[in-house]
């Protein structure tokens, strides 16, 4: 990153611009799943983290307080999922133009 001039620099800005619009795209599309470790629920989430649908095993019996922890459990699981799928993404971005990718505020 030496020796850069200011056309170099709004180059790469907008490379990240144009990559960034493009991973959401690529995110809506992705779809993620996340469960508990009973495997009552399982949740379907799009890589954004919108809530698709949830998945209910039918054959076990619980309460509605161990269904309840199983929805929260599971979405959370997902939501995790779906945070460090779009995480690693931009770090792919961050390497291309061999930028560090812990630079605070960068993504």
């Amino acid at each position: 990153m030496e020796n850069m001039d200011i056309n170099d620099i709004i180059g790469q800005v907008n490379y990240i611009k144009k990559r960034l619009a493009e991973l959401q795209e690529e995110l809506k599309k992705t779809t993620v799943e996340g469960s508990e470790q009973r495997k009552i629920v399982k949740v379907q989430l799009s890589g954004t983290g919108i809530i698709l649908g949830y998945k209910i095993d039918q054959k076990e019996d619980f309460e509605i307080n161990t269904l309840s922890s199983a929805l929260v459990e599971a979405t959370n699981e997902g939501l995790e999922k779906a945070r460090k799928l779009e995480s690693q993404k931009k770090k792919e971005i961050a390497a291309d133009l061999n930028l560090p990718d812990n630079i605070p505020g960068l993504f």
